[in-house]
């Protein structure tokens, strides 16, 4: 009976990783933070028992969790989770990288994010300009796909360029990200009409 038991966690533990996540993010857009951190917590726990075999799970319930501390303003520890998930996100992008290269972008934008935060601007540049180039890459092939996340990547690379005294290729990342909103935006005005707007005056802010 016991063993059965443990095949069914074994079986479910990624629905419950990936429920718990949710979980942590509703919380989190409802401002109750605390108890998003608990079930970020709660996540990364279970997937760590099971990493050998899903280190994807863990890698994505490690950014989350960064997200957590890093909107309690913990970010030394946030960086910590980040930077864990980062490292299982390259080493699956080595042998699997289509599915992969994007999420490893995406925790290194993160990460780029936390270290700018924490005064660490060029630390922050070399990793969100990697972050960029990897989405840059993938738009080769499927533009529609990866367009909206390279525009973000873009729109966040921008400040930390500013705060770099780059002030000239911060301008041009911000107006970049603003011609790809509004390629965006005339395809599907729902979605996106309101994005270059925003970053038409963020760009003008640059200069």
């Amino acid at each position: 009976k016991r063993v059965r038991e443990e095949s069914v966690v074994d079986t479910n533990h990624p629905r419950l990783a990936a429920a718990l996540r949710g979980l942590a993010a509703r919380l989190r857009d409802m401002g109750r933070r605390e108890e998003a951190l608990k079930r970020a917590q709660e996540a990364v726990e279970l997937c760590r028992r099971f990493a050998a075999t899903e280190p994807s799970d863990l890698a994505g319930s490690l950014l989350s969790l960064g997200a957590m501390l890093n909107d309690l303003g913990r970010r030394e520890e946030a960086f910590a989770s980040g930077q864990e998930a980062a490292h299982i996100y390259r080493e699956l992008a080595l042998s699997r990288p289509d599915p992969f290269r994007a999420r490893l972008a995406l925790s290194l934008n993160s990460l780029a994010i936390i270290l700018n935060a924490l005064g660490r601007k060029v630390e922050a540049l070399a990793l969100a300009e990697e972050a960029a180039e990897l989405y840059r890459e993938l738009m080769v092939s499927q533009p529609d796909l990866f367009q909206p996340g390279l525009a973000m990547l873009l729109n966040n690379l921008s400040p930390i360029l500013k705060g770099l005294g780059k002030r000239k290729e911060a301008l041009d990342k911000a107006q970049e990200a603003v011609v790809l909103y509004r390629e965006l935006a005339a395809a599907n005005p729902d979605a996106f009409l309101a994005q270059p707007c925003c970053l038409a005056q963020q760009s003008r802010k640059q200069a």
